[in-house]
């Protein structure tokens, strides 16, 4: 096994996400964990960062959202498209987006410490719908985001979200 779990991500929520909730869990199998976020960067680069993985040791998680594809397995192709060294089973994709795993891990209790009202499907939560239910208390979207993490239930958000339950069951293995 790799010593180095990196897990590419598109973006600053991811990011925070990773820090946050997958980076203990992967810290518990893995020596070290690392980050890339590759939405910002060029075809070329993502792929000779994937190339290189092999010579460090590591492994890998790319993380990416569902968006508007029709089903799991279209998407992880489609990526796969761009980024043809990418091998499917390490693609991961969060349904519908990584928002959607944010809002998972809010128990009732939490919900209503944050005036919202408690959501059991999470799979079609984005970043569109976590703003729409963001209360005014908070200054941004980012700040709502920075206290479900404070208040987060990892065992409640396997529940509510198949495709966050299915990265940590691969964490974990």
């Amino acid at each position: 096994m790799p010593d180095g779990l990196f897990f590419f991500y598109e973006g600053p929520s991811d990011a925070r996400y990773i820090d946050a909730i997958l980076r203990p869990i992967a810290l518990d199998r893995y020596k070290w964990v690392g980050k890339y976020e590759y939405a910002c960067k060029k075809t070329r680069q993502v792929c000779g960062c994937l190339n290189a993985l092999p010579n460090i040791d590591a492994d890998y998680v790319f993380l990416t959202d569902k968006d508007d594809s029709p089903c799991i397995s279209h998407r992880q192709l489609s990526i796969i498209g761009r980024y043809p060294p990418l091998v499917q089973r390490q693609v991961v994709v969060a349904v519908a987006e990584i928002e959607s795993w944010y809002i998972a891990g809010v128990t009732d209790q939490s919900a209503a410490q944050l005036g919202i009202a408690p959501i059991r499907r999470t799979e079609g939560i984005t970043k569109e719908g976590l703003a729409r239910i963001t209360p005014r208390a908070f200054d941004s979207r980012i700040d709502f985001m920075s206290e479900i993490l404070n208040k987060y239930s990892l065992d409640i958000a396997r529940q509510r979200n198949a495709s966050l339950d299915y990265l940590v069951a691969r964490l974990r293995a």
